[in-house]
């Protein structure tokens, strides 16, 4: 997402200058806490990238703000108290206030926005505050009992939707055995297969192997969700290296398919910042490359794509593994 700036603690601007009350021991002033040395990744295992691992982030992303006793940010219960207290308090004890408050929520969205794909940023980006990003994430991806859907030819395929999400084989067999076509069904309004739904939980690889085994390698890039994503897209997008390699394996082909936004899986998994999966996909990419030349495949390192991709390289830190990469094509 081009010319977007990211939310970040250090661009609020700086206190007024007076003798502070009491802190903790990062300085911070006691009335809102401020953790900014809290590593997230110790905590936050998945990037958010659609309903499918909605239930997984959450409890990662709880975890973590609980545990810094930051929730009270996400759920609405900390307000600015400036702007309760309104008059209430001396001028320069409310600008102090307003601005301890501002630092410590704008950490707090910095650690939400770190856990986002880039197609889930598109959703939140402008909204204010924590709160207001957590309460669209959940409106948008929650899933509370079921697989969120209006189309009703859909509802029947609420079990394998379950059986999906918890990694249930034997229970969606039973299923895929009087109804064949619930193998490619799509679940939700995402228009996510079960493979794609599997791929999306991070957990339920085994599920994944299954799939593989009974569903055709042609069928896999007809596989598309409402974002035209193929299921290597998906294992992409959620950073599932070992999902990606068992598709790889089944159809190369899928390297090289665009999604609606044109970008193709090795651009996924680097925007997303799955460094293990990009890698993976970069080698691969390399050694099928000439399957790009096909009719409908895209050439990564060509064109805006090259351009696109070189940029989010550079950017990720990663020039030498990709130069030596290059190396050995």
């Amino acid at each position: 997402m081009s010319g977007v700036k990211y939310c970040s603690p250090s661009s609020t601007s700086s206190p007024p200058r007076k003798k502070r009350g009491r802190v903790d021991q990062a300085g911070s002033p006691l009335e809102y806490p401020y953790p900014s040395d809290v590593n997230v990744a110790n905590f936050v295992f998945i990037k958010l990238s659609g309903k499918s691992n909605y239930s997984q982030w959450l409890e990662d992303m709880e975890c973590l703000l609980k545990t810094n006793h930051m929730y009270d940010f996400v759920d609405g219960k900390l307000k600015n108290r400036v702007q309760i207290d309104g008059s209430s308090k001396k001028m320069e004890d409310r600008t102090e206030s307003d601005w301890s408050w501002k630092r410590s929520d704008a950490l707090v969205k910095a650690w939400i926005f770190g856990s986002l794909c880039e197609d889930v940023m598109d959703v939140v980006i402008g909204l204010s505050t924590a709160n207001d990003v957590w309460t669209k994430l959940k409106s948008t991806y929650s899933t509370p009992s079921a697989a969120p859907m209006t189309n009703p030819n859909q509802a029947k395929y609420v079990p394998l939707y379950r059986a999906t999400l918890n990694g249930d084989w034997k229970k969606a067999q039973q299923m895929f055995i009087v109804d064949r076509d619930a193998l490619t069904c799509k679940l939700n309004d995402d228009n996510e297969s079960p493979l794609h739904v599997a791929i999306g939980t991070c957990q339920n690889n085994h599920f994944v192997k299954e799939l593989l085994d009974v569903i055709t390698p042609a069928s896999l890039p007809t596989l598309l969700t409402v974002r035209e994503s193929n299921p290597l897209h998906h294992a992409a997008f959620v950073g599932n290296a070992r999902a990606a390699e068992m598709l790889v394996k089944k159809n190369q082909h899928l390297l090289f398919l665009p999604d609606k936004k044109k970008c193709l899986p090795i651009l996924r998994a680097i925007m997303g910042s799955h460094i293990e999966t990009f890698l993976y996909l970069l080698d691969v990419t390399r050694c099928h490359i000439s399957l790009s030349e096909e009719e409908g495949c895209h050439n990564p390192f060509e064109g805006v794509n090259g351009c696109t991709l070189f940029t989010r390289v550079i950017t990720a830190g990663l020039w030498g593994e990709f130069f030596r990469s290059l190396l050995h094509s």
